[in-house]
């Protein structure tokens, strides 16, 4: 199958996938043509719209997705397709009032039948501006011209509607990844008291939260019939029983009471005693706080005391102090969530002159701004420090993280550092003044971070399980956690620019001796030569030996992972690389002996051959010349690979039918 056809059919999956994750509203249907399915419209019949009507995303979508759509010989038809998508957008705004926007997703590679017609393309370019329709095409790479009719309609498309166009990798780029669902933008409205009588209007956002690997997903609780079952929390007392059934302290017995008035389960030898569980009502318990081993309970009318506490003043954001950033210990920042505070949209313009006066003040000065926070009249109050910064927009805010109080910090003592030896040199402090410098993020040498790619790898996993779980597939061998955490390791360029640095600093005589020496063990010679000559040179083999030992310790640290078949074809950098691997597939088809049960394997190692010779074009010739080679000198692999839906296809020329007859068609979607 055509890549270009996988990669779209891999865009609609995340498309789907995102709004499934995100419980997104949004109704969505299919419309596929070029697909092996044919439809009963005589108009249309390679165009396929699945389902009755527009639902939200779900996992029935990217089965259909998988398992039904086929690439097909013939070429797909996109205007008529664009003109089923318009007719199901229409007919839906006609029989509701609810819709809050219109759009379509055009996934093609542009390599469409041309059947369009100037007058079809006008249709389509008046409806979607009538109907306000937004379009994103994706997959289209103009710079091939593949088909004029598809191209023209996609440049007036862009150039009268302001439709988005993007290619396959630009679009994968952006969305290939499960984000968490969104939260409506809800600001808490606060008074920053500055003095009495002082006080501005500012409003608050939670700016980031943290979010644990528990909360990626919702869980529920499915019975045996996948129902779900609703959790009850329930209350028990642990009584320790003797075994005459009588509690220790002699104020019960394990079976007292009347049947049903208490639910009572006892374990342990009856005549060595146990340990007895009641249930208790919620009814019955008392609130109370736990000192060392004595419990004390508080009644009701001393727990409303205790809320009307003097403490909790209610919602507060009051200065306490002005102070240099330099003070601030970084330990005594506690908390996962920040606020970011803002001057409130209604204030006055003197207020607002005030709040933005105030926070470019502290930005120059570099000071932030300690305050006593409560969120509402039942919160305890805290402290934070506000440090001001400038947002994207423009707009002047201040970010607020909380601070310790004295009880909070663990009082720690660390030992100085007084040992001369381990004052740095003068060469030392050069090398470390380097390696800042260079692993510094700079837009300049390529290392900057892109905040949007910085992803949780436990909440990836665990969506990537869930979905396959859906699905009812096994999660994929490549899936295995570690291509999430590649933007969590140093940028690759930049290690290559940083390899003298590193060198130097593990260079023992100059630099840091960060790699510890075990002491290489004298041979002990246990025979006696019968002369000398045999003496000195067993003494000699000795020394030799010794000093291959010491190159050994002092040469670079090399990888002691053992690298498997899927490594060396990610890192591979030189045809001779490729041809290495191809001797492996070559030992397990010889191996095979014409028994297909060895072929999956063969076929796992192509795909990951493929893969790594995908980074360069001289790799890709190599793999193609080796998979056309294949091809020709094992016929029984050559038949068995023509009959799977997943085959290896080769990077240029025919994606069609490679494994058995070729045809000279171009993929489509």
């Amino acid at each position: 199958m055509g890549g270009e056809v996988e990669e779209a059919k891999n865009t609609a999956d995340w498309i789907i996938s995102r709004k499934i994750f995100t419980n997104s509203k949004d109704e969505v249907r299919l419309i596929i043509t070029g697909s092996e399915e044919k439809s009963g419209d005589i108009d249309r019949p390679q165009v396929i719209v699945h389902g009755d009507e527009f639902l939200t995303a779900r996992f029935d979508m990217l089965r259909y997705l998988d398992r039904e759509v086929k690439q097909s010989d013939e070429r797909s038809t996109i205007t008529k397709a664009m003109l089923s998508a318009i007719e199901a957008i229409r007919e839906e705004s006609e029989s509701r009032n609810d819709i809050d926007g219109r759009q379509i997703v055009l996934i093609t590679n542009g390599s469409s039948a041309s059947d369009a017609s100037k007058e079809e393309i006008n249709s389509i370019l008046g409806e979607v501006k009538n109907l306000g329709i937004d379009v994103v095409v994706i997959g289209v790479n103009r710079e091939f011209n593949r088909d004029g009719h598809t191209v023209a309609m996609v440049n007036r498309l862009e150039k009268e509607t302001e439709a988005t166009v993007m290619t396959f990798s630009e679009a994968l780029k952006g969305i290939s990844h499960f984000v968490r669902p969104t939260k409506a933008k809800r600001a808490t409205p606060f008074q920053l008291e500055i003095s009495p009588g002082v006080k501005i209007p500012v409003k608050s956002y939670v700016k980031t939260k943290h979010n644990p690997k528990g909360n990626a997903v919702k869980f529920v609780h499915p019975d045996a019939e996948n129902g779900d079952v609703i959790r009850e929390r329930v209350y028990v007392q642990v009584n320790e029983v003797n075994g005459d059934g009588m509690e220790v302290d002699g104020e019960g017995g394990g079976g007292g009471g009347e049947e049903g008035e208490e639910k009572k389960i006892t374990w342990g030898n009856g005549s060595r005693g146990g340990i007895e569980v009641v249930q208790v009502d919620k009814e019955k318990l008392k609130k109370g706080f736990k000192f060392g081993m004595t419990d004390i309970s508080l009644d009701v009318e001393e727990l409303k005391a205790y809320d009307g506490s003097e403490f909790k003043t209610g919602k507060c954001l009051q200065l306490v102090q002005i102070t240099k950033r330099s003070t601030l210990n970084p330990s005594h920042i506690i908390g996962a969530d920040t606020r970011v505070f803002l001057v409130d949209d209604k204030a006055s313009n003197s207020a607002t002159s005030f709040f933005l006066s105030l926070a470019k003040t502290c930005e120059q000065e570099n000071t932030i701004l300690v305050v006593r926070y409560a969120y509402n009249i039942a919160s305890a109050p805290h402290l934070l420090a506000l440090f001001p910064y400038e947002e994207e927009s423009g707009n002047m805010a201040f970010a607020g993280v909380r601070l310790a109080f004295y009880e909070d910090v663990r009082p720690l003592q660390f030992p100085p550092l007084e040992d001369n030896a381990s004052k740095p040199t003068s060469h030392q402090l050069r090398l470390v003044d380097d390696l800042i410098d260079g692993m510094q993020l700079s837009e300049e040498n390529g290392t900057e971070i892109d905040s949007e790619l910085i992803l949780q790898p436990a909440y990836q996993r665990i969506c990537s399980a869930a979905r396959a779980k859906a699905l009812g597939n096994e999660l994929e061998e490549e899936e295995d956690g570690e291509k999430y955490l590649e933007t969590l390791r140093p940028n690759t360029e930049m290690m290559k620019r940083m390899k003298a640095t590193i060198e130097g600093l593990k260079n023992d005589e100059r630099g840091f001796e960060l790699i510890k020496k075990e002491k290489v063990k004298r041979p002990r010679i246990e025979r006696v030569p019968e002369n000398v000559d045999d003496l000195l040179e067993e003494i000699e083999k000795n020394r030799v030996a010794e000093m291959a030992n010491l190159t050994e310790e002092k040469a670079e640290v090399k990888l002691t992972k053992k690298l498997h078949f899927k490594d060396k074809a990610l890192i591979m950098m030189t045809r001779e690389d490729l041809y290495a691997l191809r001797i492996n597939v070559d030992t397990v088809l010889e191996t095979a002996e014409g028994d297909s049960m060895f072929y999956p394997k063969v076929s796992i190692m192509l795909s990951q051959m493929k893969e790594g010779a995908k980074k360069d074009s001289i790799l890709k010739d190599g793999f193609d010349e080796i998979l056309s080679d294949i091809r020709e000198s094992y016929p029984e692999f050559t038949e068995w690979m023509a009959g799977e839906d997943g085959q290896v296809m080769p990077f240029n020329g025919s994606q069609v039918d490679f494994w058995s007859e070729m045809k000279d068609i171009k993929p489509n979607v």
